[in-house]
């Protein structure tokens, strides 16, 4: 679930098919991210999942992967 959400914020952002992004995308070589991309993510992701994303965690967050695990960890987080 948290994955798919990813794929489509990712994928209105870069115009890709929600089927072309997987985990092992780095979001920066291998999407084409630049920081202004990455503000809008990070952004778009706390809206859709309800949780506050600091910047050093999302710099350190680099691929699709990364970025759901990290998401899956706040939403853990917030419901313990």
């Amino acid at each position: 679930m948290i994955l798919e959400k990813v794929q489509t914020i990712l994928s209105k952002q870069f115009g890709l098919n929600q089927n072309e992004i997987n985990p092992n995308n780095h979001v920066v070589n291998d999407l084409g991210a630049d920081s202004l991309d990455l503000v809008e993510i990070v952004m778009e992701i706390e809206e859709q999942f309800k949780i506050k994303v600091e910047e050093a965690e999302y710099e350190n967050a680099t691929t699709v992967g990364e970025i759901v695990a990290l998401i899956a960890t706040k939403l853990q987080k917030n419901n313990d």
